[in-house]
């Protein structure tokens, strides 16, 4: 089954991250694969990647995620009259057998990334690769995008990050209300995000999609 990988990798990221929303699970698969196509030219999850204003969304997982099914279920909480807030309870456990230890290491550090930083810091970095700057919405990522540049990995140049308190209007793409410029490092390190630019419950209102 071509979702076998994803499903599994899904319950695993709920499974050691009980309190993931639905944003960070289509980052999640979106990092894991473009950490695995930078280093064997190929993807893990074998997802279809779909560009929107929040960055690449994987098109499987989106629907995988949007209700119960036979491996998780899902609850929804409106916020407001537009958001959807999402918590994921798998239905069973995730086979690890799937996957090498490499792999696993990947999952596991995506993961981490994810854990330290906001849904919106997570988005932002998104915008900073070639791959989501030359497609426009709606339309597929071709995987030759995928490639990385070097500029991309290491960081040197800056992007505009949210370091105020305030969330701005959700339906727009991520513009911070207040920002100030602060350099991105390394892809795959703690580094690569700044730590705390919003509250945890602030992070929540943009939890959704």
């Amino acid at each position: 089954m071509k979702t076998e990988k994803q499903v599994n990798s899904l319950l695993y990221a709920i499974e050691k991250f009980p309190d993931i929303g639905r944003v960070k699970l289509m980052k999640f698969v979106f990092f894991v694969d473009l950490v695995m196509h930078y280093r064997r030219n190929e993807t893990l999850l074998e997802d279809e990647y779909i560009r929107m204003p929040f960055g690449p969304v994987p098109a499987i997982a989106f629907t995988l995620t949007a209700q119960t099914n036979e491996f998780f279920a899902v609850s929804k909480t409106m916020i407001g009259y537009e958001k959807i807030q999402y918590v994921f309870k798998p239905l069973q456990s995730a086979d690890m057998s799937l996957f090498t230890q490499e792999e696993t290491g990947v999952l596991d550090g995506v993961l981490d990334i994810l854990r330290k930083n906001t849904a919106v810091a997570v988005s932002t970095l998104t915008h900073r690769f070639d791959l989501w700057k030359r497609v426009a919405n709606g339309y597929r990522i071709p995987l030759d995008l995928f490639k990385l540049k070097e500029n991309e990995l290491t960081g040197h140049d800056r992007e505009i990050l949210v370091m105020n308190d305030n969330v701005c209007d959700p339906g727009l793409e991520p513009v911070p209300c207040g920002v100030r410029e602060m350099p991105v490092t390394a892809l795959m390190s703690e580094r690569s995000l700044a730590k705390d630019w919003l509250k945890p419950e602030e992070d929540k209102a943009w939890d959704y999609l």
